[in-house]
């Protein structure tokens, strides 16, 4: 499950390239100057930050269940 909900993380990120607004221009981390100007500041500020704000919190949840599986199938703690 965690690689699936992984390879969905993927699909609104390049979506992003393909929308209107264009790819965010906060660049990775979203830093606040260049990610909270607004859509007065031109493209890449309406849907390439939803876009980008979505496949992150679905790489979390993808991470989260991959350290799940991992924590409950591991050898050592089978009883």
């Amino acid at each position: 499950m965690s690689f699936w909900v992984t390879c969905a993380a993927f699909l609104p990120i390049v979506a992003s390239f393909f929308v209107s607004d264009g790819p965010t221009l906060g660049g990775w981390t979203q830093y606040a100057p260049l990610s909270a100007i607004g859509s007065a500041g031109g493209p890449g500020e309406g849907w390439g930050v939803i876009l980008w704000a979505t496949s992150i919190g679905l790489f979390c949840i993808g991470q989260l269940l991959g350290g799940l599986n991992f924590i409950t199938t591991n050898p050592r703690h089978a009883l």
